[in-house]
């Protein structure tokens, strides 16, 4: 970055100040104390609210704008953009709203502000309104205002509510105006940017158009959300070998995988191994293919940090279930430091598929004991496990004592599913 001008040494010593002084200000009550010239004031403010912004600090964010607003700055675009884009940060639509209707005239910069703030809450209809009265009003629109339209028109494909317009599907719907956008802004020359090219490409994939998906991601650098994008459209697809291929292709190319690029592949991995037959990738049998890459995409997590994610975690204990590897599959369980209910489902559920019956019932009560409240899911696989020992002591006839316990067991656990859920199974 450089070292600072003694200019920028001045402002950064005087922004320190005032962010020093906020807490106690706003405590005491007290009127923040502003500089007196009116464009170190905009800037002061403009700081101090972004820093509120990050720290998703509402009741502060408040006082600030209150300031800007006794200051006569509010109404001034950029430090408008500044308290719509806190307000965003922190969930308070209709004061982002209200501070945008304060700016006369608005600029892209501020538009973009709102429209990110939209989009932040998933208000795809609002993100493509409002850049509809952008066109209507004349502002021109940039490359980050074509990144969020674009990113709505994805969010709305996965909007159940809204299951027609005009007799469309959403889907094409959103299709169709995300061409016109793909469209508007090639002809723009924003498509050499790669935030608008991931944008595309998460978008045609969300709209399943795999072949357009495939050509923009093909002219693209491709960041590692737009390699997520593709491999997220061939796995809907059930594409599974060309997804594993492709996670190749990307650890050639240099891209860095993150932790939904890890989950992607070991879901591709998870279902190989439900596949019977041999596989095209390694040439053997599908469950020891998964196995082989399961591992090699575990060593992956593990040198980059990312085993303690519990999508990361909880999706190898799956893998490791479906391709019988029961001792993997406790060595990630016991190596995670957080847990939620589906990850202790998918380790009931391997004892289950494995046949550990005892170890399922162990886990069930372990689960319970560290206050983890089961699920429908949780109570299904206990009393299957249930189940499989009634079945096991009646074959082997080893007395009553077990039986009797594991039956009680039984019906404890078919009491709570009925209180809970409202039927008997």
């Amino acid at each position: 970055m450089g070292v600072p001008t003694r200019m920028q040494a001045r402002f950064l010593r005087h922004l320190h100040h005032h962010i020093c002084t906020l807490s106690v200000s706003s405590q005491a009550g007290m009127k923040l104390d502003l500089p007196t010239s009116r464009h170190a004031k905009m800037y002061t403010l403009t700081s101090l609210i972004k820093a509120c912004g990050a720290q998703k600090d509402l009741s502060r964010g408040k006082k600030l704008h209150a300031d800007a607003r006794e200051e006569g700055l509010a109404s001034h675009a950029f430090v408008a953009s500044a308290i719509v884009c806190m307000y965003g940060k922190c969930g308070d639509m209709l004061e982002a709203e209200d501070a945008f209707r304060a700016v006369s005239e608005p600029d892209v910069v501020l538009c973009n502000a709102l429209l990110a703030a939209y989009l932040k809450l998933e208000e795809g209809e609002k993100t493509l309104f409002l850049f509809h009265q952008m066109n209507a009003g004349g502002i021109a629109a940039d490359c980050l205002t074509y990144v969020n339209v674009i990113q709505a028109c994805g969010l709305l494909v996965h909007k159940e509510k809204l299951q027609s317009i005009g007799g469309q599907s959403i889907r094409q719907r959103c299709l169709e105006v995300g061409r016109a956008l793909h469209s508007e802004a090639n002809r723009k020359g924003f498509t050499a940017d790669a935030r608008v090219n991931t944008a595309l490409v998460c978008m045609y994939a969300k709209c399943h158009t795999l072949s357009e998906a495939e050509n923009v991601f093909s002219m693209s650098a491709g960041s590692v959300v737009a390699w997520n994008a593709i491999l997220s459209a061939y796995m809907e697809k059930g594409h599974i070998e060309i997804c594993l291929w492709l996670y190749r292709q990307m650890e050639i190319c240099g891209i860095n995988p993150d932790h939904i690029t890890i989950v992607f592949a070991l879901q591709a991995c998870r279902i190989l191994a439900e596949k019977e037959g041999a596989s095209l990738v390694l040439l053997n049998s599908n469950k020891d293919a998964s196995l082989e890459i399961g591992r090699a995409l575990h060593a992956v997590a593990r040198s980059k940090g990312l085993v303690g994610s519990v999508y990361v975690g909880t999706t190898l204990i799956n893998v490791y279930g479906k391709c019988s590897s029961t001792s993997d599959a406790e060595e990630v369980f016991c190596a995670m430091s957080r847990r939620t209910v589906v990850t202790w489902n998918a380790m009931l559920s391997g004892y289950i598929e494995l046949g550990h019956s005892e170890k399922a019932l162990l886990l069930y009560r372990q689960m319970r004991e560290e206050g983890v409240t089961p699920d429908q899911q949780s109570i299904v696989s206990a009393l299957h496990a249930c189940g499989n020992l009634m079945k096991k002591e009646r074959t082997l006839s080893r007395g009553g004592t077990s039986l009797l316990t594991i039956t009680e067991m039984g019906h404890c656990f078919h009491a709570v599913v009925r209180n809970a859920l409202g039927f008997a199974l």
